[in-house]
């Protein structure tokens, strides 16, 4: 089956795209911008958790209670998968502002998402210790990737649609 030359198009590009976006990840400036999102994140979380009732502190990366801590390691800042993300919308075949929207909106949409990640790692430990590993190494990637192609989707229809020609 051959490709027809738009999608062709436009997997080569988002596949240039990525590759520029990894070369960025393994960029010392890259290491700056990592190690402020995870402290990003885990402030965040520590917010969020106070909301809930627990008295939360952190230090750097390192989130704690008196009940449980974890750390927001390489990985937890879902960084990698925005960029991914980032990388399909901005090669997307849609007039430029629904793109940037889509960056900005998927970035939150993404931030959220990965705070109930921490927050569900969070109570995971606490209520069942035995299951953090399985819920943060094969749950959680799996269901971060599914969620961020989700939203990617879901843009994507509704970008093209809002692009489709009046009938």
């Amino acid at each position: 089956m051959m490709l027809s030359r738009p999608r062709l198009r436009f997997l080569l590009t988002a596949s240039l795209l990525v590759g520029l976006l990894v070369a960025f990840w393994m960029s010392e400036f890259f290491a700056v911008v990592q190690q402020a999102s995870l402290e990003f994140n885990a402030n965040v979380a520590a917010i969020l958790l106070s909301v809930f009732g627990e008295d939360a502190h952190v230090n750097g990366t390192s989130l704690n209670t008196s009940r449980f801590g974890v750390r927001i390691g390489e990985g937890c800042d879902a960084l990698l998968p925005f960029m991914v993300y980032t990388a399909v919308v901005l090669v997307s075949p849609v007039q430029m502002l629904l793109r940037v929207a889509a960056v900005i909106g998927g970035g939150v949409i993404l931030v959220a998402i990965n705070q109930v990640r921490i927050l569900s790692l969070y109570y995971t430990g606490i209520h069942f210790p035995s299951a953090f590993d399985v819920m943060h190494r094969d749950i959680w990637q799996v269901l971060f990737i599914a969620l961020m192609l989700g939203t990617y989707v879901l843009w994507a229809v509704w970008a093209l649609d809002r692009q489709a020609p009046a009938r």
